[in-house]
């Protein structure tokens, strides 16, 4: 709600369909698994970009957005149990701390917590890398269209 007062900064944000929001919330719980902690909650979707004239989007586009959720992946964490100092530490994060869920607004996080941040990041981000390479593909253009050659 944009009207309360703690909000109103956001009230001119909207580029998206509101309708869009809760397929988004589906697809990423769908690719995290269960409990929402399994795998890397990385959801590809197309959406309508709707005018916005507060930050001069003409809308009328369609985009495709890779959202990348940065949830607790128990995947992720089954790579450390050979390592069990890592593994303590992760276990550590997660127990004390809420792991990955930090207050990013306080940036007083430790090397060990940035770390721990970073790798999770890299790792749903390595994991899911066909989706994100497809976003820099070029879109066909005229100029891939085949035209009659005169002769």
């Amino acid at each position: 709600d944009t009207t309360n007062g703690d909000y109103g900064a956001y009230a001119h944000n909207q580029v998206f369909d509101q309708a869009s929001f809760a397929p988004l919330l589906q697809g990423l719980a769908a690719a995290s698994g269960e409990g929402f902690t399994e795998n890397a909650a990385v959801f590809t979707q197309q959406l309508a970009v709707q005018a916005n004239p507060w930050f001069g989007i003409a809308g009328g586009r369609t985009v495709t957005v890779v959202w990348c959720y940065l949830n607790y992946a128990e995947t992720w964490a089954a790579q450390f149990r050979g390592n069990a100092p890592v593994a303590a530490l992760v276990e550590q994060a997660v127990r004390e701390a809420a792991f990955p869920h930090y207050d990013t607004l306080d940036t007083a996080l430790t090397a060990t917590e940035v770390n721990l941040l970073s790798s999770l990041t890299a790792w749903g981000v390595a994991g899911n890398a066909p989706a994100i390479a497809a976003l820099f593909q070029p879109a066909p253009g005229p100029e891939d269209v085949p035209r009659p050659r005169c002769k």
